[in-house]
């Protein structure tokens, strides 16, 4: 999906991060192939992680933060009786004995983990207090408690499932038990925390061995391009695949509930000015998606947020129900007349 002479790309594209990447690492190959310095994501995931990244070009860059704010899914496996200072595979590990688990103690533990809590984050993970990363005060050993309970953040995890227990079967820890399991969570949830909270219940300890995050932005695995396509992006079937898989911004948002504007009221609009929420407004119902079609309720903190397209289908801005009014938040027509006012 290399751009053309003269094409300009705005939109949203997943691609599957592979492991040993960093997000980062995925945005620069991105921006290479799609020749733009507009680009990023939404959404970190850990080096040692792979799974659905959504990529961000354009002006569809500033729908950043509203994507940020779905419910993810991820699987995961469990490795029990080993503990990290990471809490996964990459930090110094520590093993004690194998731990004699029963799977339905283990399915209890992680069904256990569904709920709202407040978590801290990892000592070695990329959040931010008083303007330095985690990672970086724990390498100078500056890392106290109070920067982590600086650091912590409400979260909710929507659901959590057993999929199986079974012994490890290679490697340095042969026949220590793992556990492969489903979370649904909110946005900012250390899935790390999570192993190492059901490792504590069951009364032993455990780290993430293993991460795909399978929900990401309302995109699923199956609607993303892997790297390799991504790479191939101008050459036959990958740019087909890659075009497939690309979503205008107004496609990016359809999770929310919207409406068509007619030219008058799309000018309005696109110069930072409310509009009546009057009947005669086109409504357009909110696309659920796969995070919806798995049951997963209060989607975000969007909540009164709406799309206003225009009469061609193209994204005009992003508002917010208030009374009887539309106030645009975030305006996407009208080029630099919407960034002058701010949107």
């Amino acid at each position: 999906m290399s751009p053309r002479p003269g094409e300009r790309l705005e939109g949203l594209l997943g691609v599957i991060k592979p492991p040993g990447m960093t997000s980062h690492d995925v945005v620069n190959v991105a921006r290479r192939v799609l020749a733009t310095r507009r680009i990023g994501h939404a959404g970190t995931l850990d080096p040692l992680a792979a799974g659905v990244l959504p990529i961000l070009v354009g002006s569809a860059t500033r729908l950043a933060a509203v994507l940020l704010a779905l419910p993810k899914t991820y699987r995961a496996e469990l490795l029990f009786g080993v503990s990290s200072d990471t809490g996964d595979l990459a930090g110094q590990l520590t093993s004690g004995p194998v731990p004699d688990l029963e799977a339905g103690a283990v399915r209890a533990a992680v069904a256990r983990l569904a709920g709202r809590r407040v978590q801290a984050p990892p000592a070695y993970s990329a959040r931010q207090v008083g303007g330095r990363r985690l990672y970086a005060l724990a390498r100078a050993g500056e890392l106290s408690l109070e920067h982590l309970a600086a650091g912590s953040r409400e979260i909710t995890i929507f659901g959590a499932e057993l999929l199986s227990l079974y012994p490890t079967a290679h490697g340095r820890y042969a026949g220590y038990p793992a556990a492969a399991i489903t979370v649904a969570c909110s946005s900012g949830t250390y899935v790390r925390q999570l192993a190492e909270e059901v490792g504590r219940d069951l009364g032993t300890t455990a780290c993430l061995s293993f991460l795909v995050r399978t929900v990401s932005a309302n995109l699923t695995l199956g609607d993303c391009v892997t790297l390799e396509q991504l790479q191939a992006a101008g050459n036959g079937s990958s740019r087909a695949r890659c075009s497939l898989a690309w979503h205008t911004p107004a496609e990016a948002v359809a999770f929310l509930p919207g409406a068509v504007l007619d030219s008058a009221d799309a000018d309005r609009v696109m110069h930072g000015v409310s509009i009546p929420a009057a009947p005669g407004l086109r409504a357009l119902p909110a696309e659920g998606g796969p995070v919806a079609a798995a049951g997963i309720t209060g989607m975000s903190p969007n909540g009164g947020m709406v799309r206003l397209l225009g009469e061609d289908g193209a994204l005009v801005a992003l508002a917010r129900l208030e009374g009887q009014a539309l106030r645009p938040l975030k305006v996407f027509a009208g080029g630099e007349e919407g960034r002058r006012h701010g949107r």
